[in-house]
């Protein structure tokens, strides 16, 4: 207990009178872990509002089905359709064709948009759908005799001020298309998919339209009661042969979250990078504050203080300034995310071609814990080297005159420095101005500032 109350004593009255003495050097660093947490932490909110979304995006327009078949990347023959009836386990098989697409306005690409093409007389087994005009779904023959039948969702329809009977015109891999609107969906069952960004047609219409006559893009198995699924499921992919993929809807989630992994790894990756930028920037801190205190080092020595006191006075500066850049960057982090989520699901939705969503940020108490130990752990870290060499600095040695540290210690923004800062402004104007693409000199400079 005494030597917990040194310790403390020694921060009190030394380390928190230097960080006053320092302010400048204090804020900076502070910042830097502050800016470095802030990235860490928007990156992951990112990415966990991202998989949440994908997730329940999946649930939504899985609905009752107890399996989910496909045929991974291709599309297959309708007539496997016709060999799953002999299953009594199976209580209805529905059809379904998905199809990415883009709606375009005025000539122009405005949003992704997941297309599913489903067979209207059977769909209700699976899925329920409201929309604001029930006729649509009571009447599916509505749809069956016009092929280009639509039913958007009513946030979709908002967005871009559509309504009943409008006419959208959409871009496929089999060229453009229009379409007409025949009802809205509330939100509610599957419309709750891809942040909105659905539209359903009737099935024969989306394989006319997106070129897979004949063909299916998945089938959704509802089963009867008391079914042993592991073995439905082997015995389905028997009776329809290699390359075909029988799982559980929570299965077929996470197939399909496996593709926006490796974008969000990428995103971790620079996120990191921004920490390690905290790092050397709290090791610089105190690196120079050790310099410039060595005769104050010496005293403490000479008094008695042990060689750990001397360390520990060092790490806790620094795990000072990590706890309050930590707490700062937690805050600026969930703002910075808020701000970036639909730029960062747009381009992997541009990326993947298919709709990526999330509608809002999920913040939760993991998310402040990570980041404020992230930020505290980094920060005694980075401080832990110098402050070894803080502890084994000699009292006789420190009380020498000491001719350059001090100098050289206060010279905080060196020619580094300032080669950076005028780095990092080279990409700054190159993002607004795309220097990159105007010469090939000026893409070499870009990726060499990166």
């Amino acid at each position: 207990m005494g030597a917990f109350k040194a310790m403390f004593n020694l921060f009190r009255y030394i380390g928190l009178r230097h960080l006053k003495l320092k302010p400048l050097r204090t804020i900076l660093t502070t910042l830097g872990i502050s800016f470095g947490v802030t990235l860490f932490i928007a990156i992951r909110i990112i990415n966990y509002s991202t998989l949440q979304s994908f997730q329940e995006s999946m649930e939504a327009v899985s609905g009752k089905a107890s399996l989910v078949v496909t045929q991974p990347g291709a599309s297959f023959p309708e007539d496997k359709l016709e060999a799953l009836k002999s299953f009594k386990e199976i209580k209805s098989a529905v059809p379904m064709v998905q199809s990415p697409a883009y709606f375009t306005a005025e000539n122009r690409i405005d949003e992704s948009l997941m297309i599913m093409g489903v067979d209207l007389l059977k769909e209700s087994s699976v899925r329920s759908y409201q929309t604001t005009d029930q006729e649509v779904m009571d009447d599916p023959f509505i749809f069956l005799n016009q092929p280009d039948s639509v039913i958007l969702t009513k946030e979709f329809a908002g967005r871009h001020h559509l309504s009943v009977d409008s006419k959208i015109s959409i871009a496929t891999a089999h060229g453009k298309r229009t379409l007409t609107v025949r009802g809205l969906l509330t939100p509610e069952g599957p419309a709750k998919a891809y942040g909105g960004t659905l539209a359903v047609m009737d099935i024969d219409g989306a394989q006319v339209t997106f070129g897979k006559e004949g063909k299916l893009d998945r089938l959704d198995l509802v089963t009867r009661e008391g079914v042993d699924l592991d073995k439905l499921i082997l015995s389905v992919e028997q009776r329809l042969g290699p390359g075909f993929k029988v799982e559980r809807p929570q299965e077929n989630s996470q197939t399909m979250e496996k593709l926006v992994r490796s974008y969000q790894v990428l995103l971790s990756f620079f996120s990191t990078l921004a920490l390690l930028v905290g790092v050397f920037l709290v090791a610089n801190t105190v690196g120079i504050s050790v310099a410039e205190r060595k005769k104050e080092i010496g005293i403490l020595r000479a008094l008695g203080a042990p060689r750990i006191y001397i360390a520990i006075l060092f790490v806790s500066e620094a795990f000072f300034m990590g706890i309050l850049g930590a707490a700062l960057g937690v805050f600026l982090g969930w703002v910075l995310a808020g701000q970036l989520i639909v730029m960062v699901t747009r381009s992997m939705s541009s990326q993947y071609v298919m709709p990526i969503t999330a509608s809002h940020v999920k913040f939760s108490n993991d998310q402040i814990f990570w980041g404020i130990a992230v930020g505290t752990v980094v920060s005694v870290l980075a401080a832990l080297w110098p402050s070894l060499k803080a502890a084994a600095v000699k009292p006789l040695e420190a009380m020498k005159k000491f001719e350059g540290g001090a100098s050289s210690g206060n010279k905080i923004f060196g020619g580094k420095f300032y080669l950076g800062c005028g780095m990092l402004g080279y990409l700054i104007l190159s993002s607004f101005e795309n220097w990159s693409n105007k010469g090939y000199v000026l893409g070499i400079i870009e990726q060499g500032c990166t």
